[in-house]
């Protein structure tokens, strides 16, 4: 069985997918995280750490990264959770602190440094909170050339505009495109920064948490120490963030009289906090300012470390990924971000719509706008994706061509039916349309109704109001046991239509809102019942995505 990305499109002999399981344990955090979001039950993460003897913001540093705790004090934490999970119990963590016995520990105390080697062989600093973009593909690409090319000129600094905005409809493959690029600029030792908004958004976190993770995945993905500035405003923020969550929030951190509560747990120097925090948090005014201004003050100096960067080392280029999920937050990088970047500094946007037709305040930055639509796949690059895929008959290709046309989701939705009915002769003839949603919800229905899907037919679409699919979203949204859940889940992750996430198995961003109307169609009221179960399911892993 073969795998395919969608716009460009991925041709590969081998289907991951079908070893999607666990993936391996990497560090202490990855433990210590699985133990905090799979095992936590009913108890707050405050009292988990009191159970350990620890503080809440030292579990919260061991969990991301920050610092990395003894060894003895992760088998009692495993202990505490009761985790029995094979690859994260006590082999798993003799390992993990047994190979960093072999790597070159540099002591390291306080804020985060970007180019100190902490004891597990990873950089010390503020990572983002989640992976922040969705794992490219690692088999051969087609298509796209054209667009690689003008982002080489970009990068060579041979264009006038600072700005591109790539557009198309969902599924045309702006994704595959993004993918190209960082590839492109990895591959050629060039600057890049990037991030998969969508990833990042979903947590709904309000403005300027959700403005602050951006920044960290631009700065994380860049990875230099002319960004130390903003990582230390940065550390500042997650520590000032934390001490709100643990308290619950604001309003009991402070008394009427507007000073700290004695019982407020507030960040301290041993922690890293500069003298700046710890003065803001001294009262609730001061507080307050500080909350207001942080994102603008964030942005700042992740701008002045872009014009730290050396000339002799090309512009840096920023990435930023389904755009269209930033929301309100696209005035904050429209009215505060480009007008800060450095002028060879380039900004590469990918949406679902045009920059201006969204947001009128674009068409003050028109002179730096570049637009360019995504177009179709050719016609040879889509019939010779069909060939690979065992369409080899020429009338054959041509009458699958006619209803697909060069649009990679509908290549992929044949492509998929063909594999899930028995082969290319088996699904008979396409119903066209002049509607790309029409003709890509009729080949979906038709994958809905083979027999091989019928097991996972109410997982794809109970669960197509999640990002990502787990068994535990399974689980909790198809109310099951355990067992069975992780069943369902393997049995979904055979199936070509769904590709690997950081956290499980997800659907293409248009499938999961073709299988969102199948379900909204059959009740508005499951509908939100499961959205409802969702958040709460989220936030009892720790408040969604972005926690």
């Amino acid at each position: 069985m073969s795998t395919i990305g969608i716009g460009s499109l991925v041709l590969s002999d081998a289907d991951p997918l079908r070893e999607v399981h666990v993936a391996p344990t990497r560090s202490v955090a990855d433990i210590i995280s699985h133990y905090l979001s799979d095992h936590r039950r009913d108890r707050s993460q405050d009292q988990i750490a009191r159970m350990l003897g620890c503080s809440d913001t030292s579990l919260s540093a061991w969990k991301h990264g920050h610092r990395v705790p003894k060894l003895k004090r992760v088998v009692e934490l495993r202990q505490i959770v009761g985790c029995q999970c094979l690859e994260f119990g006590d082999e798993a963590i003799r390992y993990v602190y047994g190979k960093a016995a072999t790597t070159p520990v540099a002591a390291s105390q306080g804020r985060p440094r970007s180019n100190q080697p902490s004891v597990v062989g990873i950089p010390i600093r503020t990572p983002p909170a989640m992976p922040a973009v969705r794992p490219p593909s690692r088999q051969l690409i087609v298509g796209r050339a054209g667009e690689v090319r003008a982002f080489a000129e970009l990068q060579a600094g041979r264009t006038t505009h600072q700005v591109t905005n790539i557009f198309g409809p969902g599924g045309i493959g702006k994704t595959e495109v993004f993918h190209k690029f960082v590839a492109f600029a990895q591959r050629n030792r060039q600057v890049v920064g990037y991030a998969d908004v969508a990833q990042i958004r979903y947590g709904g976190q309000p403005q300027p948490y959700t403005a602050a993770e951006i920044l960290r995945a631009l700065a994380a993905t860049i990875d230099r120490p002319e960004f130390e500035a903003f990582r230390r405003d940065l550390w500042d923020f997650d520590l000032a963030r934390n001490a709100v969550r643990v308290c619950g929030g604001v309003d009991r951190l402070f008394a009427p009289n507007g000073r700290p509560l004695d019982e407020a747990r507030l960040p301290q120097t041993a922690e890293g906090a500069s003298r700046a925090l710890r003065e803001a948090m001294r009262s609730r005014f001061a507080f307050d300012r500080y909350l207001r201004q942080v994102h603008t003050a964030l942005t700042r100096t992740f701008c002045e470390g872009l014009h730290a960067l050396p000339d002799g080392e090309g512009a840096a280029t920023l990435l930023l990924d389904t755009y269209e999920e930033i929301g309100g937050l696209d005035d904050w990088i429209c009215r505060q971000v480009v007008p800060m970047l450095p002028d060879q500094t380039r900004l590469v946007i990918l949406s679902r719509g045009q920059l201006t037709k969204v947001n009128i305040d674009w068409l003050d930055h028109q002179d730096s706008l570049d637009f360019h639509p995504l177009p179709e796949l050719s016609d040879d690059e889509a019939k010779s994706y069909l060939r690979y895929y065992g369409l080899t008959d020429a009338r054959a290709q041509q009458a699958v061509y006619a209803v697909t046309g060069g649009y990679p989701l509908l290549l992929v939705l044949a492509r998929a039916l063909a594999m899930e009915s028995g082969g290319w002769e088996a699904i008979g003839e396409l119903e066209h349309d002049r509607d790309r949603d029409a003709i890509a919800r009729g080949l979906l229905d038709r994958i809905l109704r083979e027999e091989r899907v019928k097991s996972v037919r109410d997982v794809l679409e109970t669960c197509s109001i999640a990002p990502w699919i787990d068994p535990g979203i399974i689980a909790a949204l198809l109310e099951m046991p355990a067992g069975d859940a992780h069943a369902l889940y393997t049995e979904l992750a055979r199936h070509s239509f769904v590709t690997r996430h950081p956290r499980g198995v997800a659907l293409h961003d248009k499938l999961r809102e073709l299988l969102q109307v199948r379900v909204k169609f059959a009740s508005e009221a499951r509908y939100e019942e499961l959205r409802t179960k969702l958040a709460t399911y989220l936030a009892s892993k720790g408040g969604g995505p972005n926690a």
